[in-house]
């Protein structure tokens, strides 16, 4: 079997846009909401970004396993590794949102910008519109601009609607991916200016509404949930090679570069006192080795779920 550490996957995860950010946590935003106060963790005292790029970094390793996963622990344990990528895209608009609401960004400023860049829009794609290179009654679903959320929805309405017929008119029009990617950078942050106003959390029926840094938290502590789960997984069908640890890192790794002394924190690479750490004890990693099965001791390949699952 090929050495998962010197033979990563070629190819990484593509930069996710605005868009597909903002998607991947509307996506999980009712879950999070109603996720039970029991399974929320709020000692992790972790980084989104370091964290995020931990298990970004992993899942291209990880995925070598995918199989190997499956066969022990089915359709449940793919799904849970399946949904690490888009947790993680959640967790960083939910700290986008909690940056926009900390930020005291204006949102009439944000709403100036976009409508600007609407009748932009809207003035370009009529004046094709005009030399019936576009068909007219497709700008009208891009026209309402009554109210800050549908001055953006149109606006980024009227984004799709250009980049899909871009390339039948270029040379025509002033219109260009790059000028659409500018617009639709200030749609989005304006878009996200309005959720972190309302607090970050659409009304769900049921359910209280919830800040931004909450909503983050949830995420962020679902993350890590899941995450130890694949890695559970992982270790138990990579038992006899001994390397999960290597393929999935600890999400606690970063900090274990520090040590304690009876004078605070100290740097283990300098020596000196390193103050921005902080001065409570770092909390330590649930181990995520398997137990064992009464007989064998070892996990055996292919002889079912592993005991830890239960």
């Amino acid at each position: 079997m090929p050495d998962p550490i010197l033979n990563p996957t070629p190819t990484s995860p593509p930069e996710p846009s605005p868009l597909a950010l903002r998607a991947a946590l509307d996506q999980r935003r009712e879950f999070l909401v109603l996720l039970p106060t029991e399974k929320v963790k709020r000692d992790l005292r972790l980084d989104v970004k370091v964290t995020g790029a931990i298990v970004s970094g992993a899942i291209p390793l990880i995925m070598q396993h995918r199989d190997a996963i499956a066969a022990q622990f089915g359709e449940e344990g793919v799904a849970s590794l399946d949904e690490l990528q888009g947790l993680v895209y959640a967790c960083i608009q939910a700290e986008i949102e909690v940056t926009n609401a900390e930020s005291g960004t204006e949102v009439a400023e944000l709403a100036a910008r976009v409508s600007q860049s609407h009748r932009y829009l809207v003035n370009e794609l009529e004046s094709l519109a005009f030399r019936k290179l576009l068909d007219a009654s497709r700008i009208d679903p891009g026209r309402p601009i009554q109210g800050y959320r549908p001055l953006v929805t149109s606006t980024l309405t009227l984004i799709d609607l250009a980049r899909t017929i871009l390339p039948e008119v270029g040379g025509k029009t002033s219109l260009t991916i790059e000028t659409l990617v500018d617009i639709e950078r200030v749609a989005t942050e304006m878009f996200d200016t309005l959720n972190a106003r309302d607090r970050g959390v659409p009304r769900i029926a049921g359910a209280p509404r919830i800040s931004a840094a909450e909503l983050r938290t949830r995420a962020l502590s679902h993350l890590v949930s899941v995450y130890d789960q694949v890695r559970r997984m992982l270790t138990y069908v990579r038992w006899a090679e001994g390397d999960a640890d290597a393929i999935a890192p600890s999400l606690y790794a970063a900090r274990r570069g520090f040590h304690r002394t009876s004078s605070g924190s100290t740097d283990a690479g300098s020596g000196q006192p390193n103050p921005a750490q902080p001065t409570q004890p770092t909390p330590t990693e649930p181990a995520v080795t398997p137990t064992p099965a009464p007989a064998p001791i070892d996990p055996v390949p292919g002889s079912g779920p592993a005991p830890f699952t239960s």
